[in-house]
């Protein structure tokens, strides 16, 4: 029968082994997680690595995209302004054309109109015979009506073409 200090060293000898073993393998194994947790991670940081770079790229191909428009309206914007302007200056053009030259119109003296009947002022006659043409100037009454209708009508056209200008403006 084996001693009892034989017992206990050959159990004490059963415990390192299983311990050394265990810690052994442990670190075995811990060493194989890593290795297998950083190839994850190097793919991981490659993939990202190339999502950044398509992002990137992305991005500044939109910020060129946003700087163009921005150019483009900006543009657009002078150009409508300088329209706007040039309809304004020819407006103000043909209405010094107008106050300057009154507005006439043709009708013969049987119409009721002309020096012979009592037109109004400003008839020229061209003849005495009633199949005879003359020019008469409007009164001051209907030549002012008239041309507050025609500034008016000045005004929504300019005004309009600037909506249709932008609504049509060029795709951007």
């Amino acid at each position: 029968m084996p001693s009892l200090t034989t017992i206990l060293v050959g159990l004490l000898l059963v415990i390192a082994a299983a311990v050394g073993g265990d810690h052994f393998g442990y670190g075995r194994g811990v060493a194989s997680q890593k290795v297998a947790d950083q190839v994850q991670f190097d793919q991981i940081n490659k993939d990202l690595t190339e999502q950044k770079a398509q992002a990137n790229t992305k991005y500044r191909l939109l910020s060129e995209q946003v700087i163009a428009n921005a150019q483009s309206a900006d543009n657009f914007k002078h150009q409508l302004e300088v329209t706007r302007e040039k309809a304004r200056t020819d407006l103000a053009d043909m209405r010094s054309k107008y106050d300057t030259h009154g507005l006439w119109f043709t009708t013969t003296k049987s119409a009721g109109c002309g020096a012979s009947s009592g037109g109004p002022q400003g008839s020229q006659g061209l003849g005495s015979g009633l199949d005879t043409t003359v020019q008469v100037e409007l009164p001051p009454t209907l030549r002012s009506a008239l041309r507050k209708l025609m500034d008016e009508a000045d005004e929504q056209q300019v005004n309009y073409q600037a909506c249709y200008d932008w609504v049509n403006r060029p795709a951007q």
